[in-house]
């Protein structure tokens, strides 16, 4: 996606709407958190589909319309106190599946772009999209561009050695009474911080003794189910690659026996000061390296 300069263009997308940021979604760095972030791009989404599909399209007493993957760029910071413009249009749309793009801009820069893919689900199970759907995106503007192969999201998570478990909250639920995708986010950030912490101390101590920071480059998620809310979740977290500069993880979350959901989070190490990539501490590699050797 970031080689698809369309994306970083509002002139490019069909619904747009400005959204003030909250004091809740800045985190400890006083920037928009990337969960945040996530919500805006859902409001992108729910916008062009009350214009496109109907004033109700937002919730379902049937067939459910919920993201199967997920793939999110964070190309800036959002600020608060501050308004963003949300933009949205339509990819690609067919008896199964509708993409869309979507992105956020505040002060003329775009700070994110995403691609989603939506499907219709019921039972917790991937079904056909809703005809209403379907006759909504009937020759809405799709933009020329190939979007992102889906499957390039992980389906299978492989060994994962980190494992904790995640207590949920009421609002978890969504206005369909389901795990919604931005309760999964918050999980599986959740989980990768926690997960991090645990099993390499040394790397958060690297990273604090060297006065860089971390920030979330790349996420991908492919939602494998869509259930109501229980009580606990479980995560599954390891590493997947570890660079120079960068590192990814790979965080499985699940509903009792069952994945729900898989995600890749690519994180950056950053000059605070100068925002810009840094090299990772040496002291930072190792600790990563030590619990995961096969990621270098």
């Amino acid at each position: 996606m970031r080689n698809e300069e369309w994306r970083r263009d509002p002139a490019a997308y069909e619904t747009r709407q400005e959204l003030a940021t909250r004091y809740a979604d800045i985190d400890r760095w006083r920037h928009v958190n990337n969960v945040a972030a996530s919500g805006l791009h859902q409001e992108a989404r729910m916008h062009w589909l009350r214009q496109r599909v109907g004033p109700d399209a937002w919730y379902s007493d049937g067939v459910l319309l919920r993201p199967a993957v997920i793939a999110t760029d964070f190309l800036g910071e959002g600020r608060y106190p501050g308004a963003i413009v949300a933009a949205a249009l339509c990819t690609q749309a067919d008896d199964q599946t509708l993409g869309m793009a979507s992105a956020l801009f505040q002060n003329g820069a775009c700070i994110g772009q995403q691609q989603t893919w939506l499907q219709g689900w019921c039972n917790g199970e991937p079904v056909p999209l809703p005809a209403a759907v379907r006759q909504g995106a009937a020759g809405a503007f799709a933009h020329p561009a190939t979007a992102t192969d889906p499957a390039v999201a992980p389906a299978e998570h492989g060994p994962l050695p980190w494992s904790l478990s995640l207590m949920s909250r009421f609002g978890d639920a969504d206005g369909d009474d389901v795990m919604g995708d931005l309760a999964v986010a918050r999980l599986m950030e959740q989980a990768r911080v926690t997960a991090l912490r645990r099993a390499a101390p040394a790397f958060h101590e690297g990273i604090v003794e060297s006065g860089l920071g971390i920030v979330v480059a790349h996420t991908t998620v492919r939602h494998l189910q869509y259930r109501r809310v229980v009580p606990e979740f479980d995560a599954r977290i390891g590493m997947v690659r570890v660079g120079s500069s960068s590192f990814t993880v790979r965080t499985a979350l699940y509903r009792r026996d069952a994945c729900i959901a898989v995600a890749d989070s690519v994180l950056v190490i950053v000059d605070r000061k100068a925002m810009r990539a840094a090299s990772l501490p040496e002291r930072s590699r190792d600790a990563l390296l030590e619990v995961a050797p096969s990621a270098g």
